[in-house]
């Protein structure tokens, strides 16, 4: 069933990058106490849009950093990939669905999953398919008494992601088909009469993005005893921009800098 994007696109870790608040020219600025072409002594020079943008810009750049100052302070600056250029796309898509959250850290902390919540009521989620979004199966178990892990290797596919570009064209069609419809028997059905199907095609949605960053950390908090400097983790991911979207987030979910190393990613074919 197509769901209607979310329009909200917001780990304190991560960059807000804002939007340029429009401008409207449909107001004239008149003149105060001066001639009709503003040439008295105290006439008011305009701002121009450019300053606005940038006057806006530099306050809410100056309050994500008062905001995110205590966490950098804990946790360094030298291990954040995006800083430096890395992480990019796919840091931005953990943002998009992670932000605000700080009761978060702590429950990731502690080996708890939670992975973002999406405005579909569970029942309808789990009708989905393979498209149903991942849940744990049940409640993890350690190894028993007397056995210790020397060696992980984790094989994970791709966060969540928009259906590829021929099914997309196909849903389309069948949501036309629905809204096309007279009368609808039952009334939840009545949204359909002015729905459009604008989903994107084939790349990581934000939710897929944020369970790969949170499958990251509690993966981390139960193996990082075994990563050090002569023992780095090995990420490999394909080609595709999801499966290193993806890959790009598991690293920056498992990336400390106090207490391992920084994580890279080898492409394959």
């Amino acid at each position: 069933m197509p769901i209607r994007r979310s329009s909200t696109k917001s780990l304190p870790q991560l960059p807000v990058i804002a939007p340029h608040a429009g401008t409207s020219s449909s107001a004239t600025l008149q003149p105060a106490n001066g001639d009709a072409n503003g040439t008295g002594p105290t006439a008011r020079s305009r701002m121009t849009p450019a300053c606005i943008r940038a006057t806006i810009t530099l306050v809410v750049f100056g309050a994500y950093l008062l905001w995110a100052l205590p966490w950098h302070l804990q946790h360094g600056w030298d291990g954040i990939p995006w800083i430096g250029g890395g992480g990019g796309h796919a840091a931005a898509l953990v943002e998009e669905v992670l932000g605000g959250g700080r009761g978060r850290g702590k429950a990731v902390a502690e080996g708890i999953l939670r992975a973002p919540k999406l405005d579909v009521p569970k029942g309808v989620q789990t009708m989905w398919g393979q498209y149903a979004p991942w849940r744990a199966a049940g409640t993890y178990v350690g190894p028993p008494e007397g056995c210790n892990v020397t060696q992980v290797n984790l094989l994970q596919r791709h966060g969540a992601r928009y259906p590829n570009a021929e099914e997309g064209q196909r849903y389309a069609v069948a949501v036309e088909r629905l809204a096309s419809a007279k009368k609808f028997a039952d009334k939840r059905l009545k949204f359909l009469e002015d729905y459009e199907y604008d989903l994107d095609a084939d790349d990581l949605t934000a939710f897929g993005a944020a369970q790969t960053f949170e499958s990251a950390q509690v993966f981390f908090n139960r193996y990082a005893h075994l990563a050090d400097e002569d023992n780095v983790p090995f990420v490999r991911a394909s080609g595709v921009s999801r499966v290193v979207d993806t890959a790009n987030n598991w690293t920056v979910g498992t990336s400390s800098p106090a207490s391992s190393p920084r994580l890279t990613i080898s492409h394959s074919a």
